[in-house]
């Protein structure tokens, strides 16, 4: 059995307790139930049906049982941040998870902020989380998110389709996807991992936020090469920025010949170690 679907069949709390006996009973016979995809979506069962769920997938975990659900759909159940909450703890405990669809709830930034992003900077787990549709999110919400991206180093994809995100929140977005502030940010503060960031429908688009578009979809597009090509490809960008009077370079290598020397080592040594020993050794430039 790898798919089971109930959505919108309106099950209710009721409904939501019974889902929560037979993923219990799943974790007592993996054999049988394995890599489960869970389709919850429109059930309508609230907080308190997401927190009979959520706590039957961490008392498997706590109790050392098998874990049995990878993919699970919550939409349109009018969970909020209360049942946010529960879901945030259960994914503390998880540790096989890898998507968990939320989109069109009643979560706020409020939630997002103070039960999500604190499990997201720690979660090694999960993959894909889809939130759209919750409009309250906001940029606030969104800033959170992205300060959860620049610890995270496993989501693949985050979507936030119509969730009220405007040029404030996105730049917040791309920052954490690219911090070009300096060499050091670029490696060990930019989210290597995530592939797919998908923002459509929010009021996000203006004028002076067309050049910022690019720096996101390259930001995307070097995470998809990898974690150690994404790295070297955003610190070469941003080397291939910091020409001007403003930094004094001391050593004899011209400044614009700085990002084809990193390609050089990296093609030699195949180690950002090796990289970044390079640039650590240009104090001048190491931070802005």
């Amino acid at each position: 059995l790898k798919r089971i679907s109930l959505a919108r069949n309106f099950i209710g709390c009721n409904g939501a307790a019974a889902v929560a006996n037979f993923i219990r009973a799943s974790q007592d016979d993996p054999s049988i139930y394995h890599s489960i995809r869970l389709d919850l979506l429109q059930n309508c069962f609230g907080d308190e049906g997401a927190r009979v769920i959520a706590d039957a997938i961490a008392d498997g975990t706590v109790q050392d049982k098998a874990q049995t659900i990878v993919d699970i759909g919550l939409e349109k159940n009018r969970i909020g941040n209360e049942g946010l909450l529960y879901i945030s703890n259960m994914l503390h405990e998880n540790n096989t998870l890898h998507t968990l669809r939320l989109g069109k709830n009643d979560i706020s930034y409020e939630g997002v902020m103070k039960s999500l992003v604190p499990v997201l900077k720690q979660n090694t787990t999960l993959r894909v989380l889809d939130l759209s549709g919750n409009r309250h999110i906001g940029d606030l919400g969104a800033a959170a998110l992205a300060d959860a991206l620049s610890f995270n180093q496993t989501l693949e994809t985050m979507i936030l389709t119509k969730c009220s995100i405007t040029e404030e929140g996105a730049k917040r977005l791309l920052q954490a996807l690219y911090n070009y502030t300096s060499p050091s940010a670029v490696l060990e503060q930019s989210n290597h991992t995530l592939r797919e960031l998908i923002v459509c429908q929010n009021p996000i688009l203006s004028t002076s936020f067309v050049g910022h578009t690019t720096f996101l979809r390259d930001a995307i597009h070097w995470n998809q090469q990898g974690i150690a090509s994404s790295r070297i490809y955003k610190l070469n960008s941003f080397l291939m920025s910091i020409h001007g009077p403003r930094f004094v370079h001391s050593t004899n290598v011209p400044i614009e010949l700085i990002p084809k020397m990193v390609h050089k080592i990296w093609r030699i040594d195949k180690s950002i170690d090796a990289v970044y020993s390079y640039i650590r050794g240009m104090p001048e430039i190491l931070e802005i």
